[in-house]
C-alpha cells in the first residue's frame, strides 16, 4: 500500500512547528501569518518587514513565494497565540547565526541570541515547540548548553560545566529537561548528563565510558535514557540503575542513531552491517521494544538496505529514513515505505 506524505521531516537542524485547524476566510495572495491566532482575525493583510537583529551582510533572503489559493473548507481551524498556521522553520546559518523562517516564506529573520558570530551547533526543538536548544561557547574555551524561547530573547545557560566539549542535546518528552553529552577535553571519555530546563538538577547519568558514547535518546515516559556505547545501554533515572547491554554490535560497528518513538514504546537504530558482495559497510534499521527491560528486549531487524539517519514526524505516525541523496517515509501503522525524494546531491 502507497501512501502519500504531504510533509518531509529532515534532521539537519530543521524543526517545524505546525498547528492545523480550520479557517473561514480564503487566504490572499500574502498575509501576516501571525494575526491568524484566533477565528476572528483579518484575513487580509500585508506581511511586515523584520524588526529585530539586521541579517549580516551574507545574509540573502530567500523571496516570498507565490501562493495558489485554498478552498475555505480545506483551511486550518485557528492556531495558539504566537504561533503560525503552516509552522515555523528554525536553522542554523552559516555555522554562528539561528534563523527564524515561516513555513510559507513570508518571514526570516535572525534570532537575537546572544551568541550572534560565535560558533553555534546541535539545535533542537522542543516537543512541545516552546523552546530550541543549541550548543555555544561558554566561558574561556568552554562549550555549554543553551535554551531560548522562539523568540530568541530570553536565552538562558543551562549547563555549568566548563567542559571544552558538548554535544547531543535531547529533549525530555514533556520539555521539561535535556540530557546531552560532555567530556573535559576533545579525547576524554564522555558522559550522559541531565538537567531541567532552568539550568536546575544538573547531574550525571553515567561513569567512567568512554569516547564511542553516543546518541542519547529518551524513552516515551521520560523515566529511561538510552545511550550508545558500541551496544546501547539504558539508564533508569527513578533508581540511578544502568541495564546490562540491550543489543549486540554484531561486531561490525556500533549500534547507532537512536530515536524513540514519541507514540509508542520502541526504540529505533541503526546495526552496522557489512555487504559482502560490494564490501560495504553501513547502518541497517533495528529496534527493540522498551515497555519493559526486564526480561532483555529481543532485537529486531529489517531488510539489508543502508541508512544514514532517521528521525519521527512528532505524531510518531512516520518515520523518516535518509539513505544518501533518498529519503523514505515509513508509516508506522502499517510498516510501508514510499520513497519521497531520490537523487538528491
Amino acid at each position: 500500500m502507497r501512501l502519500r506524505v504531504t510533509f518531509l521531516f529532515i534532521t539537519i537542524s530543521v524543526f517545524l512547528l505546525t498547528a492545523c485547524q480550520p479557517q473561514e476566510t480564503v487566504l490572499p495572495t500574502l498575509v501576516n501569518l501571525d494575526t491568524l491566532a484566533t477565528e476572528n482575525a483579518a484575513a487580509t493583510q500585508t506581511s511586515q518587514p523584520p524588526t529585530r537583529t539586521p541579517l549580516p551582510a551574507t545574509w540573502t533572503a530567500s523571496p516570498p513565494p507565490t501562493f495558489t489559493p485554498i478552498e475555505a473548507e480545506a483551511l486550518p481551524s485557528p492556531t495558539p497565540e504566537g504561533y503560525r498556521p503552516l509552522g515555523t522553520l528554525y536553522y542554523i546559518y552559516n555555522g554562528d547565526s539561528l534563523v527564524e523562517l515561516a513555513a510559507d516564506g513570508s518571514f526570516e529573520d535572525l534570532l537575537p541570541v546572544p551568541h550572534i558570530s560565535q560558533p553555534i551547533s546541535d539545535l533542537r526543538l522542543a516537543p512541545d515547540g516552546s523552546h530550541l536548544a543549541y550548543i555555544a561557547p561558554g566561558s574561556g574555551s568552554a562549550r555549554e548548553l543553551y535554551v531560548t524561547d522562539r523568540s530568541g530573547f530570553n536565552t538562558l545557560q543551562v549547563s555549568q560545566l566548563g567542559f571544552a566539549r558538548v554535544l547531543s542535546p535531547v529533549w525530555k518528552p514533556d520539555s521539561s529537561a535535556l540530557v546531552f553529552l560532555a567530556s573535559q577535553a576533545a579525547e576524554t571519555p564522555l558522559e550522559v548528563y541531565l538537567v531541567g530546563i532552568d539550568g536546575s538538577g544538573q547531574r550525571t547519568l553515567t561513569q567512567g565510558q568512554s569516547a564511542q558514547l553516543r546518541d542519547p535518546a529518551w524513552n516515551l515516559t521520560g523515566e529511561v535514557v538510552f545511550f550508545s556505547d558500541t551496544a546501547i545501554y539504558a539508564v533508569d533515572l527513578r533508581t540511578g540503575a544502568r541495564s546490562p547491554a540491550l543489543t549486540s554490535s554484531g561486531g561490525f560497528g556500533p549500534n547507532y542513531g537512536l530515536v524513540h518513538s514519541p507514540s509508542v514504546p520502541r526504540l529505533y537504530y541503526f546495526k552496522v552491517r557489512r555487504d559482502f558482495e560490494t564490501g560495504e559497510t553501513a547502518g541497517v534499521l533495528a529496534y527493540i521494544e522498551t515497555a519493559t527491560l526486564d526480561p532483555l528486549p529481543d532485537e529486531r531487524t529489517g531488510a539489508v538496505i543502508f541508512y544514514d539517519s532517521l528521525r519521527f514526524s512528532p505524531s510518531g505516525d512516520y518515520l523518516l529514513l535518509v539513505q544518501g541523496g533518498n529519503i523514505a517515509v515509513q508509516n508506522q501503522a502499517f510498516s510501508t515505505s514510499v520513497t519521497v525524494v531520490s537523487g538528491v546531491q
